[in-house]
């Protein structure tokens, strides 16, 4: 069998992972609030003429 490299040498410290994790969920809700804006100004433009409905979200 093949030795596996050690991978504990190339991790990155706890700090950098947390700001890179950190980044990633921004990220995401950045997304989430873009797709969110979006269903509403639909929303807004279907009501127009045709009364009220629902929104759900997630």
């Amino acid at each position: 069998m093949e030795s596996q490299p050690d991978k504990t040498a190339s991790k990155a410290p706890p700090k950098v992972t947390f700001e890179r994790a950190l980044e990633r969920v921004r990220s995401q809700i950045e997304i989430r609030n873009d797709i969110m804006r979006a269903s509403l100004e639909t929303a807004l433009r279907l009501q127009e003429g045709r009364g009220s409905f629902m929104l759900y979200g997630f």
